[in-house]
């Protein structure tokens, strides 16, 4: 039997720091985690390995030749959708949020991750379970 290591921890980059990846940074939240430990191989910007990780989560890397694969990514269709109905609080209508809480109804997925607000920021959260029917998983906006 294999016995799982612990997480590394670190201590968190203060709010207004530079990112590792700087000017390329997405603002994903992991730098304002004690998870920072494991930037250096999740950021796909600060080793430019966006195409490495493309081909090897979606068996492809974008096509530079394609706007919508420069802007959007590696995608298999795109679609619009919005809420006829809009959850209070989301940031748009809710259609994220909407789609996320049926796939954790379904079991379709073990978890969804969302952004809970945080000391007066957003902490990226590992939701398993929609404690407010009706409302999004972290219980804030979308």
């Amino acid at each position: 039997m294999t016995a799982i290591q612990p997480h590394q921890k670190a201590k968190a980059l203060k709010p207004g720091s530079r990112r590792p990846a700087k000017e390329l940074c997405s603002e994903c939240g992991l730098c304002d985690t004690h998870y920072i430990h494991y930037v250096k191989d999740a950021c796909a910007f600060l080793n430019q390995q966006v195409a490495e990780l493309e081909e090897q989560t979606h068996g492809r890397s974008r096509q530079l030749d394609q706007p919508d694969d420069v802007y959007f990514g590696v995608h298999d269709s795109m679609m619009a959708a919005r809420r006829t109905e809009p959850i209070e609080g989301a940031q748009w209508t809710g259609i994220v949020s909407t789609i996320a809480i049926e796939m954790l109804n379904r079991g379709l997925v073990e978890g969804v991750i969302v952004c809970a607000k945080h000391r007066g920021g957003s902490l990226p959260t590992a939701a398993r379970d929609c404690p407010h029917p009706g409302r999004n998983p972290s219980g804030t906006g979308e």
